[in-house]
């Protein structure tokens, strides 16, 4: 598979991308704006960073052979002492192979997918909560009951997705 060639892209968001790709890897949103916005000639903040980053996950599910490539969720927060390697870091992509990346950048990998999970599970919780709080004031016993069996399923998910953060947890430890 092969990455279509920067100079061909004509969107400024196209543009955009072919930076990310040509500065990666980074350790941070902050570092990889300044590569990014050197490369580009123009000021790129982090928080516009992150917005084309999210842009591009979405694009490599739905459209994977655009770019050919994503940057997958890091690990946010202080690096561990045991942490290697660059947080950011190219995963290929096509929409008839797995994804790839260097074996060395696995341990950021899994963090990212830690990280997500952990995130999804939690936000899933959430409003779980809200969705139950929320009953009392559903009047029809029929939405009660639909309202209520959503939450049980979308917490049951939560669940899940709290003892696969923990499985990804021993694998990243080394329990596997």
């Amino acid at each position: 598979m092969t990455v279509v060639p920067f100079a061909k892209r004509k969107t400024k968001f196209e543009q955009q991308v072919a930076g990310v790709y040509e500065c990666l890897p980074f350790n941070s949103l902050e570092e990889g704006a300044s590569k990014v916005s050197k490369k580009l000639g123009y000021s790129v903040p982090a928080w516009e960073l992150s917005l084309i980053l999210s842009r591009l996950r979405h694009i490599a599910r739905t459209d994977p052979n655009r770019f050919g490539f994503t940057v997958p969720h890091a690990r946010r927060g202080n690096r561990a002492p045991d942490e290697t390697g660059p947080r950011f870091v190219l995963v290929l992509v096509s929409s008839s192979e797995e994804p790839y990346f260097d074996d060395s950048d696995r341990q950021q990998v899994m963090a990212g997918a830690k990280g997500s999970v952990g995130h999804a599970a939690a936000a899933l919780g959430n409003e779980a909560t809200a969705l139950r709080l929320a009953l009392p004031y559903y009047v029809d016993a029929w939405t009660q009951k639909r309202v209520r069996s959503f939450a049980r399923r979308i917490e049951q998910l939560a669940e899940e997705g709290e003892e696969l953060r923990g499985m990804i947890d021993d694998l990243d430890n080394g329990a596997a």
